[in-house]
């Protein structure tokens, strides 16, 4: 054996170990970060889904009863903030405002209401993708 300075020594084993953890520590908190990214995305996209049927649901049954309720105006909120085109929802909402009380003004806010959806369902594909 040769001379050896021990303050020149280097503990290859002890640095492997900390690296090993330091990376896997690394690797951990991206998976975390992923996963919850990945999750709130899915969510959101559970969420637009559920709005859109209600909104789509809000439009058979527009001919036949009043259709102002909170769950319409909070879906349409909802989707509305999701989406870089606000028309159809302002044009969504300008609709809802006509009672339909007599029969073709039931039947102009059905064409109203769906021609809006339409463009809301376009202006959520965006989204969607």
């Amino acid at each position: 054996m040769g001379y050896m300075d021990t303050a020149l020594s280097f503990d290859w084993a002890k640095f492997g170990r900390a690296f090993g953890l330091a990376l896997m520590t690394f690797a951990a908190a991206n998976l975390i970060i992923f996963s919850v990214v990945e999750w709130d995305r899915r969510n959101t996209l559970r969420w637009i889904e559920r709005a859109l049927a209600i909104l789509e649901d809000a439009l058979v049954r527009c001919r036949d009863e009043d259709i102002r309720t909170p769950q319409i105006y909070a879906a349409l909120k909802f989707l509305e903030q999701h989406a870089a085109r606000k028309w159809p929802f302002e044009q969504f909402r300008e609709a809802l405002e006509n009672d339909g009380s007599e029969g073709w003004q039931a039947e102009g806010r059905y064409q109203t209401l769906n021609a809006s959806l339409n463009g809301i369902k376009l202006a959520m594909k965006d989204v969607l993708k």
